[in-house]
């Protein structure tokens, strides 16, 4: 009887903790710290007259790609021309990242549409295992013209700066 018991109040207990309240980020990732949530709320970072960005949060992926945090922005081109994107230069609290993966594809958006963009941050050489762990992110985004590589149409600098 006692075994019944106690297999009950384990089973019980175990069904109520799943019921506790979680926030969730950018892709469904659990947490319940207020830095995180922070990450997950969209924030217009970069707007003028050819592209808006707008930091959508951070995420960070499976075993497999241990040491890599992501970074999750839409771009729309405003221009009336099909671009090709890249962020050449980043850094991290001030470390510069030597290497950004931007997705198995190369990003391209045509004129006038939104493109959901996640840049690869490697932290291998970072003092910081995780963006969620940030004070600021520096990055370039730089777009050319998709056939003419050597036409720029922008090229700036933005910051996302993470309240502690």
């Amino acid at each position: 009887m006692k075994r019944a018991l106690f297999a009950l109040t384990l089973a019980i207990a175990l069904l109520l903790a799943g019921c506790g309240e979680v926030s969730t980020t950018n892709g469904g990732d659990s947490t319940g710290s207020a830095k995180q949530e922070e990450s997950a709320k969209e924030k217009v970072i970069f707007d003028n007259d050819k592209v808006k960005v707008t930091y959508t949060g951070i995420k960070e992926i499976d075993v497999k790609t241990v040491g890599y945090s992501y970074l999750n922005l839409k771009i729309e081109n405003k221009t009336d021309t099909e671009v090709r994107v890249m962020m050449p230069y980043c850094s991290v609290d001030e470390e510069v990242v030597p290497f950004v993966i931007q997705g198995a594809t190369t990003i391209y958006i045509k004129p006038g549409k939104t493109f959901p963009a996640t840049f690869g941050i490697q932290m291998f050489n970072l003092s910081i295992d995780s963006l969620k762990n940030a004070k600021e992110i520096e990055f370039t985004l730089k777009a050319v013209d998709k056939d003419n590589i050597i036409d720029v149409i922008f090229e700036e600098t933005m910051k996302i700066e993470f309240n502690k």
